[in-house]
């Protein structure tokens, strides 16, 4: 890293001194519970597969197992029998994490299946359309999903990267997209870190940090949606290391989002899939970190966990590691 940036980073970070607790509290857990069991009670034989809710089930800790092994199969023979042409890049991406999430290998659905190369294809041509027509093939929304699964299977997402954190800065993406692209950038960011390549981490660090401001300003003033709380609260949370922990109270939304809960507002197991993992502390990026019976033979090293995650420039200087206490949600395929 560049020396100035370095300097400024230690002055942010010597005012940076603790994460704020943000968990449910005990006495509102079975509100966790609750949102659980009607998600796992929604996958039967007859219902389509569901990526977002397989991830979510998966990071919250599914107590069915049989769920969890329906879905996925329900999602490779989706992948196996329509094939992938008509699937936008957003949805070969939700897949991608899906099979993740539940230790299976997106590469290898079958012999001749490969997800991640047909994602990196379809980001491909999210790519040149955006080139062409300033604008994705499908949304910002879905290729911040698309990098988000490439970076999180160790590929190379570097023009992905530098186009999203461009778009971001020239442009004000609402709060899905805003979030998502969070994710993504800090992915990416971790990555950078770890390689000790710096080219790009000046340009990362903008776009994150007006993302962190817009996100902020749409939580605090109210103009963030329900829906959307979850999303939000991860990408205020995966940034918090490096901003003052003064800026903004998660418990204080994680207790408007739980007073919604009580009033049914996510009864839907869909609305269900895109809050539950913030509840117990997890995040996409968490997805390459679920305990597995192997490895399928890959480094998952660039993505933070709860319990470890490459310390970011500013815990680096401030010799102060800290423990990412991040949130999750599934959602869906938004508009900027």
């Amino acid at each position: 890293m560049f020396p100035w940036a370095l300097a400024v980073l230690c002055v942010l970070c010597a005012a940076t001194s603790s994460t704020e607790e943000c968990i449910v509290p005990a006495n509102q857990q079975s509100l966790v519970t609750e949102l659980q069991r009607g998600m796992e009670s929604s996958v039967t034989l007859q219902s389509p597969p569901n990526p977002s809710i397989l991830i979510a089930l998966n990071l919250a800790g599914t107590q069915d197992g049989m769920k969890e092994k329906l879905l996925v199969q329900q999602i490779k023979d989706r992948v196996i029998k329509e094939g992938t042409a008509e699937m936008t890049s957003g949805e070969v991406a939700l897949y991608v994490l899906a099979l993740l999430s539940s230790c299976e290998d997106p590469k290898h659905v079958t012999a001749n299946i490969n997800l991640v190369e047909v994602l990196k294809l379809k980001t491909k041509d999210e790519l040149t359309y955006l080139s062409d027509h300033s604008t994705p093939k499908t949304t910002f929304y879905q290729l911040s999903l698309d990098t988000l699964a490439l970076c999180l299977e160790t590929a190379d997402v570097d023009e992905a990267a530098l186009s999203l954190a461009k778009e971001a800065l020239a442009k004000d993406f609402s709060v899905d997209t805003g979030a998502m692209a969070t994710l993504a950038l800090t992915c990416v960011h971790n990555g950078l870190v770890k390689a000790e390549q710096t080219r790009f981490l000046e340009l990362i660090h903008e776009a994150l940090d007006k993302l962190r401001q817009l996100i902020l300003r749409a939580v605090e003033t109210n103009t963030a949606n329900i829906y959307s709380i979850g999303l939000a609260l991860q990408a205020l949370n995966v940034t918090s290391v490096s901003y003052p922990s003064g800026d903004w109270s998660c418990s204080q939304t994680l207790a408007k989002v739980l007073t919604e809960i009580s009033q049914g507002a996510f009864d839907n197991p869909m609305a269900a899939a895109q809050i539950l993992p913030s509840l117990v502390g997890k995040t996409y990026l968490n997805v390459i970190r679920l305990s597995c019976s192997s490895d399928m033979g890959k480094d998952h090293s660039v993505a933070p966990s709860p319990t470890s995650h490459f310390p970011s420039p500013l815990e680096q200087c401030n010799n102060d590691p800290r423990v990412l206490r991040s949130l999750i949600c599934c959602f869906t395929l938004v508009e900027v």
